[in-house]
Protein backbone atom coordinates (compact mmCIF):
# COMPACT_ATOMS: atom_id res chain seq x y z
CA UNK A 1 0.00 0.00 0.00
CA UNK A 2 1.36 3.40 -0.97
CA UNK A 3 2.13 6.03 1.66
CA UNK A 4 -0.53 8.36 0.23
CA UNK A 5 -3.12 5.60 0.52
CA UNK A 6 -2.09 4.89 4.12
CA UNK A 7 -2.50 8.57 5.02
CA UNK A 8 -5.90 8.71 3.32
CA UNK A 9 -7.07 5.57 5.15
CA UNK A 10 -5.83 6.96 8.49
CA UNK A 11 -7.57 10.31 8.08
CA UNK A 12 -10.72 8.59 6.78
CA UNK A 13 -10.83 6.35 9.88
CA UNK A 14 -10.19 9.36 12.12
CA UNK A 15 -12.99 11.29 10.40
CA UNK A 16 -15.38 8.34 10.78
CA UNK A 17 -14.42 8.03 14.45
CA UNK A 18 -15.05 11.75 15.07
CA UNK A 19 -18.24 11.59 13.02
CA UNK A 20 -19.54 8.65 15.06
CA UNK A 21 -18.90 10.57 18.27
CA UNK A 22 -20.65 13.63 16.85
CA UNK A 23 -23.66 11.55 15.79
CA UNK A 24 -23.81 9.96 19.24
CA UNK A 25 -23.75 13.33 21.00
CA UNK A 26 -26.25 14.81 18.55
CA UNK A 27 -28.62 11.84 18.96
CA UNK A 28 -28.52 12.26 22.75
CA UNK A 29 -29.18 15.96 22.42
CA UNK A 30 -32.11 15.35 20.07
CA UNK A 31 -33.63 12.77 22.41
CA UNK A 32 -33.38 15.22 25.31
CA UNK A 33 -34.95 18.01 23.29
CA UNK A 34 -37.81 15.74 22.20
CA UNK A 35 -38.49 14.73 25.80
CA UNK A 36 -38.42 18.36 26.90
CA UNK A 37 -40.73 19.33 24.04
CA UNK A 38 -43.26 16.65 25.01
CA UNK A 39 -43.38 17.89 28.61
CA UNK A 40 -43.80 21.50 27.52
CA UNK A 41 -46.58 20.55 25.12
CA UNK A 42 -48.39 18.68 27.92
CA UNK A 43 -48.13 21.72 30.17
CA UNK A 44 -49.34 24.02 27.40
CA UNK A 45 -52.22 21.67 26.61
CA UNK A 46 -53.32 21.46 30.24
CA UNK A 47 -52.96 25.20 30.67
CA UNK A 48 -54.93 25.75 27.45
CA UNK A 49 -57.76 23.46 28.61
CA UNK A 50 -57.99 25.28 31.93
CA UNK A 51 -57.92 28.67 30.20
CA UNK A 52 -60.57 27.70 27.63
CA UNK A 53 -62.90 26.37 30.37
CA UNK A 54 -62.51 29.61 32.31
CA UNK A 55 -63.12 31.72 29.17
CA UNK A 56 -66.18 29.68 28.21
CA UNK A 57 -67.65 30.09 31.68
CA UNK A 58 -66.95 33.83 31.59
CA UNK A 59 -68.46 34.12 28.10
CA UNK A 60 -71.61 32.25 29.19
CA UNK A 61 -71.93 34.52 32.23
CA UNK A 62 -71.67 37.59 30.03
CA UNK A 63 -74.11 36.09 27.52
CA UNK A 64 -76.54 35.27 30.32
CA UNK A 65 -76.39 38.82 31.73
CA UNK A 66 -76.19 40.73 28.43
CA UNK A 67 -77.08 38.56 25.46
CA UNK A 68 -75.39 39.60 22.23
CA UNK A 69 -74.23 38.07 18.98
CA UNK A 70 -70.61 38.97 19.80
CA UNK A 71 -70.74 37.03 23.07
CA UNK A 72 -72.33 34.06 21.34
CA UNK A 73 -69.69 34.15 18.55
CA UNK A 74 -66.87 34.31 21.07
CA UNK A 75 -68.42 31.35 22.88
CA UNK A 76 -68.44 29.34 19.67
CA UNK A 77 -64.75 30.13 19.06
CA UNK A 78 -63.70 29.07 22.56
CA UNK A 79 -65.95 26.00 22.27
CA UNK A 80 -64.14 24.91 19.07
CA UNK A 81 -60.72 25.44 20.65
CA UNK A 82 -61.65 23.41 23.73
CA UNK A 83 -63.04 20.65 21.53
CA UNK A 84 -59.74 20.57 19.60
CA UNK A 85 -57.76 20.37 22.84
CA UNK A 86 -60.03 17.55 23.99
CA UNK A 87 -58.99 15.59 20.91
CA UNK A 88 -55.32 16.15 21.80
CA UNK A 89 -55.61 14.53 25.24
CA UNK A 90 -54.74 11.15 23.72
CA UNK A 91 -51.18 12.41 23.22
CA UNK A 92 -50.65 13.05 26.95
CA UNK A 93 -52.29 9.85 28.14
CA UNK A 94 -49.01 7.78 28.23
CA UNK A 95 -47.43 10.33 30.60
CA UNK A 96 -50.23 10.22 33.24
CA UNK A 97 -52.35 7.53 34.90
CA UNK A 98 -54.84 6.38 32.25
CA UNK A 99 -57.85 6.53 34.60
CA UNK A 100 -57.10 10.15 35.54
CA UNK A 101 -56.75 11.17 31.90
CA UNK A 102 -60.00 9.41 30.93
CA UNK A 103 -61.91 11.06 33.79
CA UNK A 104 -60.38 14.39 32.78
CA UNK A 105 -61.63 13.86 29.23
CA UNK A 106 -65.12 12.93 30.45
CA UNK A 107 -65.25 16.11 32.53
CA UNK A 108 -64.40 18.16 29.44
CA UNK A 109 -67.04 16.27 27.46
CA UNK A 110 -69.59 16.93 30.23
CA UNK A 111 -68.60 20.59 30.27
CA UNK A 112 -69.09 20.88 26.50
CA UNK A 113 -72.39 19.00 26.62
CA UNK A 114 -73.62 21.10 29.53
CA UNK A 115 -72.67 24.25 27.59
CA UNK A 116 -74.83 23.12 24.69
CA UNK A 117 -77.74 22.50 27.11
CA UNK A 118 -77.26 25.91 28.65
CA UNK A 119 -77.59 27.62 25.27
CA UNK A 120 -80.59 25.50 24.39
CA UNK A 121 -82.38 26.27 27.66
CA UNK A 122 -81.47 29.92 27.38
CA UNK A 123 -82.92 30.24 23.89
CA UNK A 124 -86.08 28.48 25.09
CA UNK A 125 -86.21 30.98 27.97
CA UNK A 126 -86.34 28.21 30.53
CA UNK A 127 -84.90 30.19 33.41
CA UNK A 128 -84.79 27.43 35.99
CA UNK A 129 -83.25 24.96 33.54
CA UNK A 130 -80.45 27.17 32.24
CA UNK A 131 -79.79 28.44 35.80
CA UNK A 132 -79.34 24.84 36.97
CA UNK A 133 -77.23 24.16 33.90
CA UNK A 134 -75.03 27.15 34.67
CA UNK A 135 -74.51 25.95 38.23
CA UNK A 136 -73.55 22.51 36.88
CA UNK A 137 -71.09 24.17 34.49
CA UNK A 138 -69.49 26.00 37.39
CA UNK A 139 -69.06 22.74 39.35
CA UNK A 140 -67.59 20.95 36.33
CA UNK A 141 -65.24 23.89 35.67
CA UNK A 142 -64.03 23.69 39.28
CA UNK A 143 -63.40 19.95 38.93
CA UNK A 144 -61.54 20.56 35.66
CA UNK A 145 -59.45 23.24 37.35
CA UNK A 146 -58.50 20.96 40.23
CA UNK A 147 -57.71 18.05 37.91
CA UNK A 148 -55.68 20.34 35.66
CA UNK A 149 -53.72 21.48 38.70
CA UNK A 150 -53.03 17.87 39.69
CA UNK A 151 -51.95 16.93 36.16
CA UNK A 152 -49.79 20.04 35.91
CA UNK A 153 -48.17 19.19 39.22
CA UNK A 154 -47.49 15.67 37.91
CA UNK A 155 -46.02 17.11 34.71
CA UNK A 156 -43.80 19.44 36.72
CA UNK A 157 -42.67 16.49 38.80
CA UNK A 158 -41.78 14.68 35.56
CA UNK A 159 -39.98 17.78 34.40
CA UNK A 160 -37.97 17.86 37.63
CA UNK A 161 -36.99 14.23 37.11
CA UNK A 162 -36.16 15.00 33.49
CA UNK A 163 -34.01 17.91 34.58
CA UNK A 164 -32.12 15.66 36.99
CA UNK A 165 -31.65 13.11 34.21
CA UNK A 166 -30.50 15.87 31.89
CA UNK A 167 -27.98 17.04 34.46
CA UNK A 168 -26.66 13.49 34.85
CA UNK A 169 -26.65 12.98 31.10
CA UNK A 170 -24.77 16.24 30.59
CA UNK A 171 -22.21 15.15 33.16
CA UNK A 172 -21.92 11.80 31.37
CA UNK A 173 -21.54 13.60 28.04
CA UNK A 174 -18.79 15.80 29.43
CA UNK A 175 -16.93 12.78 30.80
CA UNK A 176 -17.48 10.93 27.54
CA UNK A 177 -16.20 13.83 25.48
CA UNK A 178 -13.16 14.17 27.76
CA UNK A 179 -12.29 10.47 27.56
CA UNK A 180 -13.09 10.44 23.86
CA UNK A 181 -10.73 13.37 23.23
CA UNK A 182 -7.98 11.72 25.32
CA UNK A 183 -8.47 8.33 23.61
CA UNK A 184 -8.54 9.94 20.16
CA UNK A 185 -5.40 11.95 20.86
CA UNK A 186 -3.54 8.92 22.27
CA UNK A 187 -4.65 6.67 19.39
CA UNK A 188 -3.73 9.28 16.79
CA UNK A 189 -0.35 9.87 18.48
CA UNK A 190 0.35 6.12 18.61
CA UNK A 191 -0.63 5.57 14.98
CA UNK A 192 1.40 8.56 13.84
CA UNK A 193 4.41 7.39 15.89
CA UNK A 194 4.23 3.90 14.36
CA UNK A 195 3.75 5.35 10.90
CA UNK A 196 6.64 7.78 11.37
CA UNK A 197 8.91 4.98 12.63
CA UNK A 198 8.06 2.74 9.68
CA UNK A 199 8.63 5.67 7.34
CA UNK A 200 11.81 7.12 8.83
CA UNK A 201 13.38 3.84 10.04
CA UNK A 202 14.26 2.58 6.52
CA UNK A 203 15.30 6.11 5.55
CA UNK A 204 17.79 6.15 8.44
CA UNK A 205 19.14 2.78 7.28
CA UNK A 206 19.48 4.15 3.75
CA UNK A 207 21.26 7.21 5.13
CA UNK A 208 23.69 5.04 7.12
CA UNK A 209 24.46 2.83 4.12
CA UNK A 210 24.86 5.91 1.90
CA UNK A 211 27.43 7.32 4.35
CA UNK A 212 29.21 3.94 4.36
CA UNK A 213 29.34 3.98 0.55
CA UNK A 214 30.57 7.59 0.69
CA UNK A 215 33.52 6.32 2.77
CA UNK A 216 34.27 3.74 0.07
CA UNK A 217 32.90 0.75 2.02
CA UNK A 218 30.64 -1.36 -0.19
CA UNK A 219 30.54 -4.40 2.12
CA UNK A 220 27.42 -3.48 4.10
CA UNK A 221 24.31 -5.63 4.12
CA UNK A 222 21.34 -4.81 1.93
CA UNK A 223 18.67 -2.52 3.37
CA UNK A 224 15.62 -4.72 3.97
CA UNK A 225 12.16 -3.09 4.13
CA UNK A 226 9.08 -5.17 4.96
CA UNK A 227 6.46 -2.57 4.04
CA UNK A 228 4.94 -2.63 0.57
CA UNK A 229 5.24 1.03 -0.37
CA UNK A 230 7.55 3.51 -2.11
CA UNK A 231 10.21 3.08 0.60
CA UNK A 232 10.58 -0.60 -0.32
CA UNK A 233 11.00 0.33 -3.99
CA UNK A 234 13.57 2.96 -3.02
CA UNK A 235 15.47 0.46 -0.84
CA UNK A 236 15.48 -2.13 -3.64
CA UNK A 237 16.82 0.43 -6.12
CA UNK A 238 19.45 1.50 -3.57
CA UNK A 239 20.57 -2.12 -3.02
CA UNK A 240 20.81 -2.71 -6.78
CA UNK A 241 22.81 0.50 -7.17
CA UNK A 242 25.14 -0.48 -4.31
CA UNK A 243 25.80 -3.92 -5.79
CA UNK A 244 26.39 -2.35 -9.20
CA UNK A 245 28.86 0.14 -7.73
CA UNK A 246 30.61 -2.66 -5.84
CA UNK A 247 31.00 -4.71 -9.01
CA UNK A 248 32.12 -1.63 -10.93
CA UNK A 249 34.76 -0.76 -8.33
CA UNK A 250 35.95 -4.37 -8.25
CA UNK A 251 36.25 -4.41 -12.05
CA UNK A 252 38.19 -1.12 -11.95
CA UNK A 253 40.56 -2.55 -9.34
CA UNK A 254 41.08 -5.72 -11.37
CA UNK A 255 41.78 -3.71 -14.51
CA UNK A 256 44.21 -1.55 -12.56
CA UNK A 257 45.96 -4.71 -11.33
CA UNK A 258 46.14 -6.02 -14.90
CA UNK A 259 47.63 -2.74 -16.10
CA UNK A 260 50.15 -2.85 -13.25
CA UNK A 261 51.21 -6.37 -14.20
CA UNK A 262 51.43 -5.37 -17.86
CA UNK A 263 53.60 -2.40 -16.91
CA UNK A 264 55.86 -4.66 -14.86
CA UNK A 265 56.13 -7.10 -17.77
CA UNK A 266 56.86 -4.23 -20.16
CA UNK A 267 59.49 -2.91 -17.75
CA UNK A 268 61.15 -6.32 -17.57
CA UNK A 269 61.00 -6.49 -21.35
CA UNK A 270 62.54 -3.04 -21.66
CA UNK A 271 65.25 -3.93 -19.15
CA UNK A 272 66.19 -6.90 -21.34
CA UNK A 273 66.49 -4.61 -24.38
CA UNK A 274 69.89 -3.22 -23.51
CA UNK A 275 70.93 -2.86 -27.11
CA UNK A 276 68.58 -4.85 -29.38
CA UNK A 277 70.18 -3.58 -32.59
CA UNK A 278 73.60 -4.70 -31.40
CA UNK A 279 72.15 -8.09 -30.41
CA UNK A 280 70.42 -8.57 -33.77
CA UNK A 281 73.55 -7.49 -35.67
CA UNK A 282 75.62 -9.96 -33.63
CA UNK A 283 73.19 -12.80 -34.32
CA UNK A 284 73.21 -11.94 -38.05
CA UNK A 285 77.02 -11.96 -38.05
CA UNK A 286 77.11 -15.38 -36.34
CA UNK A 287 74.48 -16.65 -38.80
CA UNK A 288 76.57 -15.54 -41.81
CA UNK A 289 79.72 -17.11 -40.35
CA UNK A 290 77.88 -20.38 -39.79
CA UNK A 291 76.59 -20.26 -43.36
CA UNK A 292 80.09 -19.59 -44.74
CA UNK A 293 81.41 -22.47 -42.66
CA UNK A 294 78.72 -24.76 -44.09
CA UNK A 295 76.76 -25.08 -40.81
CA UNK A 296 73.36 -24.59 -42.35
CA UNK A 297 71.41 -25.99 -39.37
CA UNK A 298 73.22 -23.63 -37.04
CA UNK A 299 72.47 -20.75 -39.41
CA UNK A 300 68.79 -21.68 -39.53
CA UNK A 301 68.62 -22.00 -35.74
CA UNK A 302 70.24 -18.60 -35.20
CA UNK A 303 67.82 -16.93 -37.64
CA UNK A 304 64.90 -18.58 -35.83
CA UNK A 305 66.13 -17.31 -32.46
CA UNK A 306 66.62 -13.83 -33.92
CA UNK A 307 63.06 -13.77 -35.32
CA UNK A 308 61.64 -15.03 -32.02
CA UNK A 309 63.56 -12.41 -30.08
CA UNK A 310 62.43 -9.64 -32.41
CA UNK A 311 58.77 -10.75 -32.00
CA UNK A 312 59.11 -11.04 -28.22
CA UNK A 313 60.45 -7.49 -27.94
CA UNK A 314 57.14 -6.11 -29.19
CA UNK A 315 54.87 -4.58 -26.51
CA UNK A 316 53.13 -7.38 -24.58
CA UNK A 317 49.81 -5.50 -24.65
CA UNK A 318 49.99 -4.85 -28.40
CA UNK A 319 47.67 -6.51 -30.92
CA UNK A 320 48.66 -9.44 -33.13
CA UNK A 321 46.77 -12.07 -35.13
CA UNK A 322 46.44 -15.81 -34.97
CA UNK A 323 48.72 -16.02 -38.01
CA UNK A 324 51.46 -14.04 -36.17
CA UNK A 325 51.12 -16.19 -33.06
CA UNK A 326 51.20 -19.44 -35.07
CA UNK A 327 54.36 -18.32 -36.90
CA UNK A 328 55.99 -17.58 -33.53
CA UNK A 329 54.87 -21.01 -32.29
CA UNK A 330 56.49 -22.71 -35.30
CA UNK A 331 59.77 -20.91 -34.54
CA UNK A 332 59.61 -22.07 -30.96
CA UNK A 333 58.85 -25.64 -32.09
CA UNK A 334 61.93 -25.65 -34.37
CA UNK A 335 64.17 -24.67 -31.48
CA UNK A 336 62.67 -27.28 -29.13
CA UNK A 337 62.86 -29.99 -31.78
CA UNK A 338 66.61 -29.32 -32.03
CA UNK A 339 66.84 -29.54 -28.27
CA UNK A 340 64.81 -32.70 -27.64
CA UNK A 341 65.42 -34.46 -30.95
CA UNK A 342 63.27 -37.53 -31.55
CA UNK A 343 61.91 -37.44 -28.02
CA UNK A 344 59.23 -34.86 -28.91
CA UNK A 345 56.99 -34.41 -31.89
CA UNK A 346 55.15 -31.17 -32.73
CA UNK A 347 52.02 -30.54 -34.77
CA UNK A 348 50.33 -27.36 -35.97
CA UNK A 349 46.84 -27.34 -37.51
CA UNK A 350 45.12 -24.03 -38.35
CA UNK A 351 41.91 -23.32 -40.21
CA UNK A 352 42.34 -20.48 -42.69
CA UNK A 353 39.23 -18.67 -41.39
CA UNK A 354 40.97 -18.15 -38.04
CA UNK A 355 44.24 -16.62 -39.30
CA UNK A 356 43.00 -13.02 -39.08
CA UNK A 357 41.45 -13.30 -35.61
CA UNK A 358 43.10 -10.66 -33.35
CA UNK A 359 44.95 -11.69 -30.19
CA UNK A 360 47.09 -9.89 -27.63
CA UNK A 361 50.79 -10.16 -28.43
CA UNK A 362 52.51 -13.22 -26.88
CA UNK A 363 49.32 -15.14 -26.11
CA UNK A 364 50.17 -18.54 -27.55
CA UNK A 365 53.91 -18.86 -26.81
CA UNK A 366 53.57 -18.87 -22.97
CA UNK A 367 51.08 -21.76 -23.26
CA UNK A 368 53.48 -23.76 -25.42
CA UNK A 369 56.39 -22.95 -23.09
CA UNK A 370 54.30 -24.19 -20.17
CA UNK A 371 53.64 -27.46 -22.05
CA UNK A 372 57.39 -28.00 -22.59
CA UNK A 373 58.53 -26.88 -19.13
CA UNK A 374 55.94 -28.77 -17.07
CA UNK A 375 54.87 -31.47 -19.49
CA UNK A 376 57.75 -32.53 -21.75
CA UNK A 377 60.74 -31.85 -19.46
CA UNK A 378 59.16 -33.71 -16.52
CA UNK A 379 58.09 -36.67 -18.62
CA UNK A 380 60.47 -39.54 -19.28
CA UNK A 381 59.83 -40.93 -22.69
CA UNK A 382 58.61 -39.71 -26.07
CA UNK A 383 55.71 -37.27 -26.14
CA UNK A 384 54.04 -34.75 -28.41
CA UNK A 385 52.94 -31.12 -28.34
CA UNK A 386 50.29 -29.87 -30.75
CA UNK A 387 48.55 -26.59 -31.56
CA UNK A 388 45.15 -26.72 -33.18
CA UNK A 389 43.11 -23.64 -34.19
CA UNK A 390 39.56 -24.10 -35.51
CA UNK A 391 36.31 -22.15 -35.89
CA UNK A 392 33.00 -23.21 -34.36
CA UNK A 393 29.74 -21.22 -34.46
CA UNK A 394 31.39 -17.79 -34.74
CA UNK A 395 34.06 -18.51 -32.14
CA UNK A 396 37.75 -19.28 -32.59
CA UNK A 397 39.10 -22.17 -30.48
CA UNK A 398 42.85 -22.36 -29.80
CA UNK A 399 43.94 -25.70 -28.36
CA UNK A 400 47.40 -26.48 -26.94
CA UNK A 401 47.79 -30.18 -26.10
CA UNK A 402 50.72 -32.17 -24.72
CA UNK A 403 51.03 -35.85 -23.85
CA UNK A 404 53.65 -35.35 -21.16
CA UNK A 405 53.36 -34.98 -17.40
CA UNK A 406 50.35 -33.23 -15.85
CA UNK A 407 51.12 -29.53 -16.06
CA UNK A 408 48.26 -28.48 -13.71
CA UNK A 409 46.82 -29.95 -10.49
CA UNK A 410 43.70 -31.24 -12.26
CA UNK A 411 42.46 -34.79 -11.72
CA UNK A 412 42.51 -37.11 -14.72
CA UNK A 413 39.32 -36.73 -16.68
CA UNK A 414 38.54 -33.41 -14.94
CA UNK A 415 38.64 -29.79 -16.02
CA UNK A 416 38.76 -26.22 -14.74
CA UNK A 417 36.86 -23.49 -16.59
CA UNK A 418 36.37 -19.76 -16.30
CA UNK A 419 35.21 -16.85 -18.46
CA UNK A 420 35.77 -13.12 -18.64
CA UNK A 421 38.06 -10.65 -16.95
CA UNK A 422 36.10 -10.96 -13.72
CA UNK A 423 36.75 -14.70 -13.36
CA UNK A 424 39.40 -16.41 -11.29
CA UNK A 425 42.09 -16.00 -13.90
CA UNK A 426 44.72 -18.05 -12.11
CA UNK A 427 42.47 -21.10 -11.50
CA UNK A 428 44.18 -21.36 -8.09
CA UNK A 429 47.29 -22.56 -10.05
CA UNK A 430 50.72 -21.29 -8.90
CA UNK A 431 52.15 -18.46 -11.01
CA UNK A 432 54.31 -19.92 -13.84
CA UNK A 433 56.40 -17.93 -16.23
CA UNK A 434 57.90 -18.91 -19.57
CA UNK A 435 61.69 -19.03 -19.84
CA UNK A 436 61.72 -16.82 -22.93
CA UNK A 437 58.81 -14.38 -22.48
CA UNK A 438 58.84 -13.83 -18.72
CA UNK A 439 55.00 -13.78 -18.84
CA UNK A 440 52.98 -15.91 -16.42
CA UNK A 441 49.84 -17.77 -17.44
CA UNK A 442 47.70 -15.58 -15.18
CA UNK A 443 49.03 -12.58 -17.07
CA UNK A 444 47.98 -14.21 -20.35
CA UNK A 445 44.48 -14.91 -19.04
CA UNK A 446 44.01 -11.36 -17.77
CA UNK A 447 45.33 -9.71 -20.93
CA UNK A 448 43.05 -11.89 -23.05
CA UNK A 449 39.99 -11.04 -20.93
CA UNK A 450 40.77 -7.33 -21.01
CA UNK A 451 41.43 -7.44 -24.77
CA UNK A 452 38.06 -9.10 -25.45
CA UNK A 453 36.12 -7.12 -22.81
CA UNK A 454 35.27 -10.16 -20.73
CA UNK A 455 33.93 -12.33 -23.60
CA UNK A 456 36.95 -14.65 -23.82
CA UNK A 457 36.93 -18.00 -22.00
CA UNK A 458 39.42 -20.73 -21.34
CA UNK A 459 39.53 -24.29 -20.11
CA UNK A 460 42.23 -26.62 -18.70
CA UNK A 461 41.56 -30.33 -19.03
CA UNK A 462 43.41 -33.46 -17.97
CA UNK A 463 42.51 -36.28 -20.41
CA UNK A 464 42.26 -39.78 -19.00
CA UNK A 465 45.10 -40.93 -21.28
CA UNK A 466 47.44 -38.37 -19.70
CA UNK A 467 48.87 -34.96 -20.51
CA UNK A 468 47.19 -31.56 -20.44
CA UNK A 469 44.91 -29.65 -22.82
CA UNK A 470 44.55 -25.86 -22.65
CA UNK A 471 41.75 -24.38 -24.80
CA UNK A 472 41.19 -20.68 -25.43
CA UNK A 473 37.87 -19.50 -26.89
CA UNK A 474 37.62 -15.99 -28.37
CA UNK A 475 35.06 -14.28 -30.64
CA UNK A 476 35.92 -14.18 -34.33
CA UNK A 477 34.64 -10.58 -34.50
CA UNK A 478 36.74 -7.61 -33.44
CA UNK A 479 37.43 -7.27 -29.72
CA UNK A 480 34.56 -9.13 -28.16
CA UNK A 481 31.89 -8.94 -30.89
CA UNK A 482 31.30 -12.39 -32.43
CA UNK A 483 31.05 -12.52 -36.17
CA UNK A 484 27.55 -12.59 -37.56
Amino acid sequence: MRIRTKLLVFFACLSLWMGAATVFVYAGKEATEREYDRIVRRLLLLNGVSGDVHRMLATLTEFMNRPSERAEAEFQIVYAELLQKRAGLSAVEPAFPPLVVRNYGRMIDDFLRQSDLFLTYYREDRIEAYTASYQELSKIAEFIKETTFDLTDSALTQYTRLYERLQKRNDDFRRFLLWFAVATACTAAFVMAVFAERLTGPIRLLEREAKRIGRGDFGGDDVLVSSRDEIRTLAHAFNVMKRGLREHVRAIREQAEIRRQLQEAELRSLQSQINPHFLFNTLNTISKMAYLEGAEETNDLIQTVSAMLRYSLRKPDGAATVADEIEQARRYFRIQEKRFGDRVRTFVEVEEACLSVPLPNLTLQPLIENAFIHGVEKFEGPCSVSVRVYADDGWCHIEVRDSGADAFPVKAGGSVRTTGAGGNASFAVPERRGHSTGLGLSNVWRRLSLFYQGRASWCIEAPAEGGTVVVLCVPMGAHGSPAA
